[in-house]
């Protein structure tokens, strides 16, 4: 390889890592923050800092959700311009033992939003499932 595409490489790289973008081969995506792209990654459902998969009835615990956006993801078109997100609602799901419950909603276009789940007070020991669009998050009740 000779100096200056190497050095041409190199650059390219920089750019890439400096903007935070990077394209899309395949079925692979990989980061493209600030973009309608970045909205291509799975949703996301996880426990606030501090917070445990453990709960009780009755009790509260933060939640985030992460790219959870009102949006189909189009297949790679490097000419195209990334649709603007806006902000959707979406329903908080509580799932146990085959029921399903809408217990909160929140508003999202992709970046993180963090919410307060009241955990049901008739919520059964066992596995729990919370859902918000395609995003799960299995919860422990105890006692």
């Amino acid at each position: 390889m000779n100096k200056s595409l190497a050095t041409l490489s190199v650059l390219a790289l920089a750019a890439v890592a400096a903007t935070g973008c990077a394209s899309s081969v395949g079925n692979e995506s990989s980061d493209t923050s600030g973009s309608a792209d970045s909205s291509c990654a799975a949703p996301s459902l996880r426990p606030a800092d501090g917070q445990s998969l453990s709960v009780s009835p009755g009790d509260s615990v933060t939640l985030i959700a992460q790219d959870v956006v009102d949006y189909e993801c189009p297949q790679p078109n490097p000419d195209a311009e990334p649709p603007a997100l806006t902000s959707a609602d979406f329903d908080v799901l509580w799932t146990q033992s085959g029921a399903e419950v809408a217990v909160g909603e929140i508003s999202s276009n992709g970046d993180p939003v963090e919410f307060e789940l009241a955990v049901p007070d008739d919520a059964a020991p066992g596995s729990a499932i919370v859902i918000v669009d395609e995003a799960t998050l299995e919860l422990e009740v105890t006692g």
